[in-house]
């Protein structure tokens, strides 16, 4: 074999898999773009649940506010209930959200 066939033979013969790692590099490339996309997405989710959480605790809590004052406590006392509750400061009362 010629100089020139030997390298023509190393070409070829290496081709298939330099095309494979061109086509790795470029599936990679948008992998990391998923990958962005994709906690984009998670950190909008997980907002959006806070969002619906915190939503969640103030119908808890102005159900337990509305049946306080509806049995007497005036609504400042009912709202420090509430919140003496929630931060955990009266012994043996819960508010389950």
């Amino acid at each position: 074999m010629e100089l020139l066939d030997k390298k023509e033979f190393a070409v070829s013969a290496y081709k298939p898999f330099y095309d494979q790692l061109q086509e790795l590099e470029k599936n990679n490339s948008s992998i990391a773009f998923d990958y962005e996309s994709a906690k984009g997405n998670k950190e909008a989710r997980e907002q959006a649940k806070r969002e619906a959480d915190t939503k969640h605790k103030s119908s808890v809590n102005r159900a337990a506010l509305a049946a306080m004052v509806e049995n007497g406590i005036n609504e400042e006392c009912a709202k420090k209930c509430i919140k003496l509750i929630e931060q955990g400061k009266v012994p043996a009362i819960s508010i389950f959200y």
